[in-house]
């Protein structure tokens, strides 16, 4: 059975915060889930090697919906949410299922 998120209304979308081993100080992060479902991996960017784009979230990984081949870069939490939600209202997203 498949639900079809109407785009009228926002999507349910959990963000839990995490520590990420990235290998630099990038190490905030949040799980986005949605449907008990992993979509996607954020990382705050906060090494200096990243000049102008320190404070903004990275996307790290992406499932299904959110599978990119270059990932995009926010300048909010809020503006990453917001990418998430337009990517799963563009798709079917199955419930979790027992």
């Amino acid at each position: 059975m498949n639900v079809i998120i109407d785009p009228s209304h926002r999507a349910s979308l959990l963000l839990s915060p995490v520590a990420i081993l990235t290998g630099s100080d990038d190490e905030e992060g949040r799980l986005v889930l949605t449907n008990g479902r992993l979509v996607a991996v954020l990382v705050r960017l906060t090494d200096k090697v990243h000049a102008e784009l320190v404070s903004s979230w990275y996307l790290e990984a992406g499932f299904g919906p959110c599978s990119q081949v270059t990932a995009p870069v926010f300048k909010s939490l809020d503006e990453a949410r917001d990418w998430v939600e337009d990517q799963l209202t563009c798709q079917s997203v199955s419930p979790l299922t027992s």
